[in-house]
């Protein structure tokens, strides 16, 4: 029997990605001899939708005695009645949840919820690892053994513990490779690879350089080419996703990647993220001559207006420039563009329009989604008397995280419990209706 069975739980991927994150948990643990079974619960996400008595059912199956559950926001209330299911089953089951999901609402969630025993906040290799030494059997723990444990929350009686925040991991070379053997690769669309953690930019309506401290930790190039080469030469990976929040951060290290890819001579082509005011031709060609095919830019407004407020750093006449510039050396180039700030006039608004229809006549890929109000956030913080329920509406208004096609179970948990389910809410922008009619129209339009 496994000592922790660890699930990745993806509700919204398209083209399934490895669940990196649970592969370098698992790969951590089995490093120190304890024994783990990874589920990818993408592929089962398929046939049974937002069934969430079916993932209760898995969790409540599961020889093993601990579960960890990885998830992010998109997913929580889903995975919380699912626990909830679970533990109506099975009682005695110990869950762990981490992730971007859990850890930005760890004490809310944990008042709220008792079908989860400890949340780990943040990074989750190390923290697993001791916790596991600690409940390593499943059997018997307190509450008392946890509090010496940094970046968890746990309830002691009525009370929510929230440890010490765990320090960043400084030296991610000495992590072991992710557990690709626990997993089928050729299942997937494209294999993840992370060769940073972190972001150090201070876009407002984000919650990811918050969560990461806005500290860009790196991974060795001698590394990361190694991980390349198990998995082109021992696994045969031939498509790889860079995860890295920005690929093009450190114009040096980025060269000098691209030149080891071409000189290991891997066969291998790959996607990354870029942003447009850390990417010149040099970098633009040492990526196509070492195999990318593509690159994601976060523009998020075509109005300088809306750039300007939520710290972008760039223009949109320079973003367009680059961005169509980009086609020139990678073969897929998406822009993506948010709608729904709290400050967004109606102007703002056809300014993003028509920079998304500009650059889609070039032929750029591009991506439109309404602003969700992220936990940890600036604008959910500054503007936390602006956020509204969330509104029903057809499938062309292209939003993230809407409740549309939900089942009312998991539509009812999101309306009982706002802190915990704000990034299914709205941002009250100036002119709604008129913009939801605009983009309904503009998606008929368009076909």
């Amino acid at each position: 029997m496994p000592d922790i069975t660890l699930i990745n739980v993806v509700s919204s991927s398209s083209k399934p990605q490895t669940p990196l994150g649970i592969l370098y948990l698992a790969g951590t643990l089995e490093k120190y001899n304890f024994d783990v079974d990874v589920i990818d619960y993408q592929y089962i996400f398929y046939k049974h939708k937002w069934g969430y008595k079916h993932l209760g059912e898995t969790i409540a199956n599961i020889d093993s005695k601990i579960v960890g559950i990885g998830c992010m926001t998109d997913s929580l209330p889903w995975v919380m009645l699912a626990t909830k299911y679970a533990k109506s089953i099975t009682p005695e089951k110990i869950i762990i949840l981490g992730g971007p999901g859990p850890s930005e609402v760890c004490y809310n969630l944990l008042s709220t919820y008792d079908s989860v025993d400890i949340v780990c906040i943040g990074e989750g290799e190390y923290t697993l690892l001791e916790l596991m030494r600690t409940i390593g059997n499943g059997i018997s723990y307190t509450p008392r053994d946890l509090l010496n444990i940094k970046g968890i929350a746990f309830k002691h009686g009525d009370r929510v513990i929230v440890t010490p925040k765990r320090e960043r991991i400084q030296d991610l070379d000495a992590l072991p490779f992710p557990a690709y053997h626990l997993i089928n690769l050729k299942k997937y669309y494209q294999v993840t690879v992370d060769t940073s953690r972190g972001c150090p930019f201070r876009c407002t309506f984000c919650d990811v350089a918050p969560l990461w401290g806005r500290k860009v930790i790196y991974k060795g190039v001698s590394r990361v080419i190694e991980e390349l080469k198990l998995l082109n030469e021992n696994y045969g990976v031939k498509n790889i996703h860079f995860t890295d929040d920005t690929f093009t951060l450190n114009k040096q290290r980025v060269l000098s990647i691209t030149e080891q890819i071409q000189k290991s001579d891997l066969d291998i082509q790959y996607a990354c993220f870029g942003r447009v005011n850390l990417v010149d031709n040099n970098v633009l060609t040492s990526l196509m001559d070492s195999g990318c095919k593509g690159i994601f830019y976060g523009i998020e407004s075509g109005s300088n207006r809306i750039l300007r407020l939520i710290n972008k750093g760039f223009t949109i006449g320079k973003a367009i420039e680059v961005v169509i510039n980009s086609l020139d050396y990678i073969k897929n180039v998406t822009a993506s563009f948010i709608w729904g700030y709290p400050f967004e006039d109606f102007e703002d608004f056809l300014k993003t329009f028509y920079a998304i229809t500009y650059l889609d006549y070039f032929g750029v890929q591009t991506r439109f989604s309404r602003l969700a109000p992220l936990p940890m956030s600036e604008l959910r913080k500054k503007y936390e008397n602006d956020i509204i329920k969330p509104l029903y509406f057809n499938i062309y208004s292209h939003t993230i995280l809407s409740t549309q096609d939900l089942p009312q179970e998991i539509v009812e948990e999101i309306l009982k419990h706002p802190p915990i389910y704000v990034s299914f809410y709205w941002f009250n922008t100036p002119n709604l209706q008129e913009k939801l009619n605009f983009i309904d129209n503009y998606y008929k339009l368009m076909g």
